[in-house]
């Protein structure tokens, strides 16, 4: 595995890779890049600065969805949420098959290892209100911000 550093708008991005694909994404880390990178990680880059340049809606990166069969169909259903919109958690709840399993959807958010890629940052709370995120919720809002400015 290698880990390489983006510097996009929102802060320093770690991706980890293997020979074939993206592992996990890591916003705002303070860790150091191995000192060669991978191609797997230089499309990343290439695709991450088209992403938050506007210019790229859909990722093409290989990534694996891991986790519990629920967990696997709520990140399933949250890539389904068009680029620039927004759903709450119990849509998304309801889009995964399990309309009662709110809760557990933010929970399967919290814990996504592909952020950005697997497009957590665009399930909000039913209120409109924005929820949590990995790292500090404005940069949750600054990331569903541009994607609309950009559609």
């Amino acid at each position: 595995m290698l880990y390489s550093v983006f510097e996009s708008p929102i802060g320093k991005i770690g991706i980890t890779t293997d020979e074939k694909s993206v592992l996990g994404i890591d916003l705002l880390t303070d860790r150091t890049p191995d000192k060669v990178s991978s191609p797997i990680a230089e499309k990343a880059i290439q695709e991450l600065k088209e992403y938050f340049s506007g210019d790229r809606k859909i990722f093409t990166l290989a990534f694996p969805i891991r986790g519990t069969p629920f967990k696997q169909a709520v990140l399933r259903a949250m890539m389904t949420i068009p680029y620039g919109t927004t759903v709450s958690y119990g849509e998304l709840a309801k889009m995964a098959g399990k309309p009662n399993a709110y809760r557990a959807v933010g929970t399967v958010c919290a814990t996504n290892d592909i952020p950005l890629l697997i497009p957590c940052h665009r399930v909000i709370k039913s209120d409109n209100s924005i929820g949590g995120f990995a790292v500090r919720p404005e940069i949750k809002q600054q990331i569903i911000d541009m994607e609309k400015n950009h559609q």
